[in-house]
């Protein structure tokens, strides 16, 4: 069995032999009570998987799937200037018991392998999209606008108003990728050689194109595309990914534009915690709109699992993670609930059904 390395090792002792000052924040601990998502506790099932003092079966297996990798433990750890990311120890520990990963995961990767993408219908929805690109020669370079399979089968229609927005925004020569997996789940999972795998053929495609910039549609992806790529897998994009808030806080004058409304923004996990805040707030603000909520209010974090399945947690997290919303929502006052995630974006309808929930760049298209 493979073991830790030191850096993995020394995270690990740090966050066992630690008093939880993060429990508070973790949301699978508040909505299903389980001492086994604790931090600490994750990181000492993780020691002992490397000392081989327990069986590495499927029990291990199921415990190790009550981290859902938000990152929301970050703002309460103890080393404040320099918080102890448990995450990367976990996913060690799932690749230590790979073999009794849930039969979901199996049938994603197969899925991916045989189509590209573990959604039905998403080669249908890229060509539409393509459909919708300027004609013509263009003398700029290529923005790549990488709108992944999670994005195209949750919400196709925020993929075409981000199109758009770039093009009011004078970037006529826009490009789409056709590797629409970027691997994330294999990446939450521990299957590194298939994450690898992902991040190399997506690099690879963006080498021929060689575009200006990336635009990641999904704050979850240019989050993997950015920081995840090069650190786990060893692949660096040439060119700088931005988040689609990112692309246009600079642009937004030249936008068509949202009437101002009183806005509540459901953010992305990544983006609020493990992104530095994104810019969506300073966009929507910049656009005329008051921005209404705290930050772990407005934080929806993304179960990063096959088919938004979470294996073994009862009651599941995301439901108590969309009440919160809801509730936090209403007390506001606000007129809309906008949210930068293409996956949170059927989830919070579903859960606030006669509220106007609007993905950011359908909002800032405004009217028609």
């Amino acid at each position: 069995m493979n073991t830790m390395n030191e850096s993995l090792h020394h995270t690990a002792t740090v966050c066992a032999v630690c008093h939880d000052q993060c429990v508070s924040a973790c949301p699978v601990v508040e909505a299903t009570h389980r001492m086994s998502a604790y931090p600490s506790r994750l990181a000492m099932l993780a020691l002992e998987v490397h000392r081989q003092g327990l069986p590495v079966d499927a029990d291990l297996s199921r415990a190790l799937l009550d981290c859902i990798d938000c990152g929301a433990c970050l703002e309460g750890c103890l080393y404040v200037d320099r918080p102890n990311d448990v995450t990367p120890v976990v996913r060690w520990a799932r690749q230590a018991s790979a073999q009794y990963a849930p039969s979901g995961l199996q049938a994603w990767s197969q899925r991916v392998q045989a189509t590209g993408s573990p959604y039905p219908g998403v080669s249908e929805q890229l060509a539409a999209l393509k459909s919708a690109l300027p004609s013509g020669e263009h003398s700029s370079p290529p923005l790549l606008l990488y709108v992944d399979a999670a994005t195209l089968h949750y919400a196709p229609a925020m993929a075409l108003a981000a199109l758009q927005l770039l093009q009011s925004a004078g970037k006529l020569n826009v490009v789409l990728a056709d590797a629409v997996y970027p691997g994330g789940e294999w990446y939450q999972y521990g299957q590194q050689d298939d994450f690898v795998a992902a991040a190399r053929r997506l690099a690879g495609e963006l080498a021929a194109i060689q575009p200006a910039k990336v635009v990641a549609l999904n704050p979850y992806s240019a989050y993997l595309l950015r920081e995840v790529y090069p650190a786990q897998a060893g692949v660096r994009l040439e060119a700088p990914v931005l988040t689609l808030a990112e692309a246009l806080v600079d642009a937004i004058h030249g936008l068509p534009g949202a009437a101002p409304r009183k806005v509540f923004l459901v953010q992305s996990a990544c983006e609020s915690y493990r992104m530095g805040g994104g810019a969506g707030q300073a966009l929507l603000e910049k656009a005329g709109a008051q921005v209404s909520g705290k930050r772990d209010e407005l934080t929806f974090r993304e179960m990063s699992y096959p088919d938004g399945e979470v294996f073994g947690l009862e009651p599941d997290p995301r439901l108590w993670i969309q009440k919160r919303i809801l509730g936090a929502f209403q007390r506001s006052g606000a007129e809309v609930l906008v949210t930068t995630s293409p996956m949170a974006l059927p989830a919070l309808r579903a859960a606030a059904p006669g509220h106007p929930v609007m993905d950011l760049a359908t909002y800032l298209q405004g009217p028609g």
